[in-house]
């Protein structure tokens, strides 16, 4: 009986070591495997960590031409406002100008004919005068006549 129990005793140690090596087998694969998935994770966290770096620096650049877009676009603006405002400045200089030169020619215009006037009725009291000048000779030539008669 010794016999059979040592060879049962010997057949579970078997077994047990048999079990216990193939556990422990089976645990180093399974810590393989976490190993693996892990390192597999982190690759791909690793990754997806690059992408979104890539994406924010995509988007970045986008902003940032984006960016200078606005700022030449503004730029453009102001400029063509500068150039508006400097055509409109010259548009009223000319304008004023005119009304100078305008004011100017109505004055020249009123002047003339003030001129022209003044001749006009320097003309006219000339011819009154003259023709009182004939008609007081005139009469004078009739007082005299008259008085030539009476003396």
């Amino acid at each position: 009986m010794k016999h059979i129990n040592l060879g049962i005793t010997s057949l579970v140690a078997a077994l047990l070591i048999f079990n216990g090596a193939a556990f422990a087998q089976q645990k180093s694969e399974e810590a393989k495997e976490m190993k693996q998935d892990k390192k597999e994770m982190k690759a791909d966290m690793e990754a997806m960590k690059e992408e979104r770096k890539a994406e924010m620096e995509a988007m970045r650049e986008e902003h940032k031409a984006e960016m200078m877009q606005r700022k030449e676009e503004h730029k453009a603006e102001m400029q063509e406002r500068k150039e508006e405002r400097k055509y409109e400045k010259e548009e009223h200089k000319l304008e004023k100008e005119k009304r100078k030169h305008d004011k100017k020619d109505r004055k020249e215009k009123w002047k003339a004919e003030k001129e022209k006037r003044k001749a006009e009725m320097k003309e006219k009291r000339q011819s009154l005068k003259d023709k009182k000048d004939d008609s007081d000779d005139d009469s004078d030539d009739d007082d005299n006549n008259d008085g030539n008669n009476i003396s």
